[in-house]
């Protein structure tokens, strides 16, 4: 049977970025938007899509339909993310302008998370192709047919974060008709998604990331050995374990954040009949997202051991120690070699 080849799925802010995301090696995109009527009424922390900062997301419908002109003249595909935990009635009353103009521009999905907006987009009849968000809560076969007998028609489904690999392969297997992409890169959380209702204002802080910030002063400011990192403090070993327990981002010794890595899980991943690999950072710099992709590039494309992996994100990342791979605190999916 020939290897399955598994899509890579970008953030995408700008359109000044798609070529060279493009030339990096991303097949598909997904983007945020807030347009003015939504800011007027709810501001930011009300986001349509759980980021509540400006940088996170394309802000005019204007931006918004020469982003996806532009990555439709690529020949790629974009889907855009309405995906808060909930919505309330006069939220929905918002929505509804808001995504009947966006059809016109003929994005290519509706990243939709709550059960309330998916109810009402087939009231509305809304022709765009619907995608189940990982924060609906995807955890068994029996959810989508609970969808699928409230007539809600949709394309494609995300998983959670931290559904294992098995589940996912039993829900492939029941419905191999649809669409699975599953979180291969970043933003680890210690929280559910499709349970969670913290925010993520960077500039006080991510609710979730602040219990542990005191902890991480642990680090280095510069590159050490292993050995004298771990000597550097005498709970490491416990620190270690608590932050991989919570699922916390873990920052290297200079004090950058490694928020989570799935490269080894990759082969799996494709031979479960993943379609596409999400790589989160809607709010990263243009580089750090280029950087990753041609990292999963690189390893989609070669036929690499664990070891190898290993070596090539530690060429990419220099400050980050192998040990740290071989104890498992960086992996998106835990026991996968």
């Amino acid at each position: 049977m020939a290897e399955r080849y598994c899509l890579i799925t970008s953030p995408v802010v700008h359109k000044e970025e798609i070529a060279t995301l493009v030339e990096a090696g991303v097949d598909e995109f997904y983007a945020g938007f807030i347009p003015g009527s939504w800011r007027a009424k709810f501001g930011y922390l009300v986001s349509i899509n759980r980021r509540e900062i400006k940088t996170a997301n394309v802000l005019s419908f204007q931006d918004i339909r020469s982003l996806i002109r532009q990555v439709h003249s690529f020949g790629k595909k974009i889907f855009l993310a309405f995906n808060a935990c909930t919505y309330n009635d006069i939220q929905l009353k918002a929505l509804k302008p808001i995504l009947f103009s966006l059809e016109d521009l003929q994005p290519d999905g509706f990243i939709i998370s709550d059960l309330g907006l998916l109810l009402m987009a087939k009231e509305w009849l809304i022709r765009t192709p619907l995608i189940i968000s990982s924060d609906f809560g995807v955890y068994n076969s029996f959810t989508l047919e609970l969808l699928e007998s409230a007539g809600i028609a949709f394309k494609r489904v995300i998983f959670s974060r931290y559904l294992p690999l098995g589940e996912m392969k039993r829900i492939i297997s029941d419905n191999p008709n649809r669409e699975f992409e599953a979180f291969l890169m970043n933003d680890r959380c210690p929280y559910e998604g499709s349970v969670c209702y913290a925010h993520h204002i960077a500039p006080l802080g991510t609710f979730c990331r602040a219990s542990l910030s005191q902890l991480k002063k642990i680090f280095f400011r510069k590159k050490a050995s292993y050995q004298e990192f771990e000597r550097s403090h005498e709970n490491l070993e416990h620190f270690w374990r608590h932050e991989t327990m919570m699922h916390q981002p873990i920052n290297d010794p200079c004090g950058r954040p490694h928020p989570g890595c799935g490269l080894c899980s990759i082969k799996q991943l494709q031979n479960i009949g993943i379609h596409s690999l999400k790589i989160c950072g809607r709010d990263h710099q243009i580089e750090s997202r280029v950087k990753t992709v041609r990292l999963v590039k690189k390893v989609l494309s070669g036929r690499l051991s664990s070891e190898e992996i290993v070596r090539l994100y530690c060429e990419t990342y220099p400050s980050w120690y192998p040990e740290l791979c071989e104890k498992g605190y960086n992996c998106t999916y835990k026991g996968v070699k």
